[in-house]
């Protein structure tokens, strides 16, 4: 029993030392004036009265945060990318249409949303001024980050296209009509 509680009680410690370690950010404020602080109550956000602060996402690194939001009456969304060491804006930008999830990637942030046909794009964007450098748009993505891999089985071009996930560059195109036809 005693040997239970022990591997317990170890497993709990490695636990919160793990937990404590990550940064960890909050939206407070009054209702009309929401802003972003960290752990230690430092404000990072400056938005002015009614913004509406969509998410928020931070670098693995905790050196980065992209924030999604909307200023009051405004007809769009913004994104907007900090440095946090400094708390200043590296860029903004009007992105368009929804933020699903943000990847980051040593050159690249990856914007991905949904479209309204059903599929999946990524935005590779710049991180000095978050314009788009490239786009992956695909109906049943496979993502495999570790491995650096993008796959768009492209089933109405009857193509199966890979991508290295952290740039989406095109690694190689197999036209399964082609192949096929080849094997018989």
């Amino acid at each position: 029993m005693k040997k239970v509680f022990l591997v317990f009680s170890t497993l709990i410690v490695i636990s919160l030392s793990v937990f404590t370690q990550e940064i960890k950010f909050r939206i407070d404020g009054k209702l009309y004036n929401k802003q972003i602080y960290d752990e230690n109550n430092n404000q990072i956000t400056n938005f002015k009265n009614w913004e509406l602060i969509q998410d928020f996402y931070i670098s693995p690194d905790n050196k980065k945060m992209l924030v999604y939001h909307r200023p009051d009456k405004a007809k769009a969304f913004l994104m907007t990318l900090y440095n946090l060491k400094t708390k200043k804006i590296i860029a903004e930008c009007e992105p368009g249409w929804a933020c699903d999830d943000v990847k980051w990637t040593k050159n690249y942030l990856i914007k991905v949303w949904g479209t309204s046909g059903g599929g999946i794009r990524f935005e590779y964007r710049s991180y000095e001024d978050l314009s788009i450098v490239r786009v992956v748009n695909s109906y049943y993505p496979f993502e495999d980050v570790e491995g650096n891999i993008l796959i768009d089985p492209d089933s109405m071009m009857k193509k199966i296209v890979f991508y290295h996930y952290s740039d989406g560059t095109e690694i190689k195109t197999i036209d399964c009509i082609k192949e096929l036809a080849d094997k018989k």
